[in-house]
């Protein structure tokens, strides 16, 4: 039997508005020691193992010696709330009180912080480095939805988008299934954001090393999306290509999948 160097502990993360479901690798080290944190944000209707992909992440990452904490949005995985508290302000404090719980009660150096976004969870990462007073060394994004109404694509146009706002706004909610079968409750803030904030705006700066992983057969969101975003941060550019939006996540297609985690293991290994 292989001696996992690693501890992986199911959390309950408290704040004033959730209890957050998350999962927190750690590596085994010497007393004392303390380790850099990578937080994983997952895509819109995923989860934080995204068909046991991010565990296969995190334990690359623990073999590399960072430690790591991933989560689930509202309405999503384990999480007992609804989707209606999914809006893009709502994912970054979630997103960045799992950080802060990490830092807080895990031996982890405050100094060394990393964040990692799939898909939606890309954007939610994007908006987290504007938060001011947050430091972060290192990013990689897969398949980041980096544009500003990137939602509007997903009703199929703006006609659309605002017919289902106005119900939204009607009723407090709108029910959604996504092209994956995720069946989410969006409110009205949920769609508010997605149309309204400008992503790309004065604050859109990042200091750090940033690596931007884009999936050249991706129908979803198109690769320009991806490069554009790396063009703005003057970021790495990994391309893969044959597992789509999901890098195989989903697929079954493991060595794609297994091609997209050494590409954000590498980049976290190297800045942090």
């Amino acid at each position: 039997m292989v001696e996992r160097l690693f501890i992986s502990q199911d959390i309950l993360v408290p704040t004033a508005v959730a209890a957050i479901p998350a999962t927190i690798v750690t590596p085994k080290g010497q007393a004392g020691e303390r380790f850099p944190l990578a937080a994983y944000a997952h895509g819109f209707g995923g989860s934080r193992d995204e068909n046991g992909a991010i565990p296969l992440l995190a334990e690359a990452l623990a073999q590399k010696g960072i430690a790591s904490i991933r989560l689930d949005f509202a309405g999503c995985g384990e999480s007992r709330e609804s989707a209606e508290r999914s809006a893009l302000s709502d994912m970054v404090h979630d997103l960045l009180a799992c950080v802060d719980h990490a830092t807080a009660h895990c031996p982890v150096d405050p100094l060394r912080l990393g964040l990692i976004g799939n898909s939606m969870g890309g954007r939610v990462v994007l908006e987290a480095l504007k938060v001011p007073g947050r430091s972060f060394r290192s990013v990689a994004l897969l398949a980041p939805a980096a544009e500003t109404g990137i939602a509007v694509g997903l009703f199929g146009g703006s006609a659309a988008y605002e017919a289902a706002l106005a119900l939204a706004e009607q009723n407090g909610h709108y029910d959604y299934t996504s092209i994956f079968g995720a069946e989410m409750r969006l409110s009205p803030k949920w769609f508010l954001e997605m149309r309204d904030l400008v992503l790309y705006d004065e604050r859109a700066r990042f200091d750090g090393a940033m690596r931007v992983i884009v999936a050249e057969d991706d129908d979803v969101l198109l690769p320009a999306i991806g490069k554009h975003c790396a063009a703005h941060y003057g970021a790495d550019i990994v391309t893969i290509s044959g597992g789509g939006h999901t890098f195989g996540f989903y697929t079954g297609q493991d060595a794609i999948r297994d091609r997209a985690i050494a590409a954000v293991t590498e980049h976290m290994a190297s800045y942090l």
